[in-house]
């Protein structure tokens, strides 16, 4: 089980649907964790990170599993 301090940005490598990578900065904060996706291409088919099993690898080397993520949201600039 990996350590992350509670409400600190930990950045990684994280998959997301089945093998799109994606660097992102998680944030461990009780009920207002976030996971916060960074892409230069729009990712296909986004809506359907919800209620789907993320894993990640972090900077440190640390690996992560992300429960239940609900998507909210999403940008894209050209």
């Amino acid at each position: 089980m990996v350590n992350i301090s509670h409400n600190k940005v930990t950045s990684g490598h994280f998959t997301v649907l089945p093998s799109e990578k994606v660097y992102g900065q998680l944030c461990l904060a009780s009920t207002n964790s976030y996971l916060h996706l960074l892409s230069d291409v729009k990712l296909k088919h986004i809506e359907k990170i919800s209620n789907e099993i993320i894993h990640g690898v972090l900077e440190n080397g640390d690996h992560v599993t992300l429960l239940d993520c609900n998507f909210s949201g999403t940008s894209h600039q050209l």
